[in-house]
C-alpha cells in the first residue's frame, strides 16, 4: 500500500489497526487537531466533528435501527405508558 508522506506515524498505526481488524479508528493530528478515521484499510480525512459522528454511528450502531438514530447530543426521549406512574 502506498502511503501519502504527510501522515505520520499516528495515521500509519490507525490504518493498519482498522485494516488487520474489524476496528474503526478515529485519529487526530497532534500538530494540526485534524480528524482522520481509518475503516478497513481505508483512511478519510479532514473530517468534521459532525461527519465523524455519522460515520461512527453508520459503522458501530445495529443496521435495524439505522432509521431511528439521535442526532449526536441530544437527549433520549423518556416515554411514559397511560397509567403508569413516573
Amino acid at each position: 500500500m502506498n502511503l501519502s508522506k504527510d501522515l505520520g506515524m499516528r495515521h500509519r498505526a490507525g490504518i493498519g489497526m482498522s485494516e488487520h481488524s474489524d476496528a474503526v479508528v478515529a485519529i487526530v493530528s497532534e500538530e494540526t487537531g485534524a480528524i482522520s478515521v481509518g475503516i478497513h484499510g481505508n483512511l478519510r480525512r479532514h473530517l468534521s466533528p459532525e461527519t465523524l459522528g455519522r460515520i461512527l454511528s453508520n459503522e458501530l450502531l445495529p443496521r435495524e435501527r439505522a432509521g431511528h438514530r439521535k442526532e449526536l447530543g441530544q437527549q433520549p426521549a423518556v416515554l411514559e405508558g397511560k397509567g403508569e406512574k413516573p
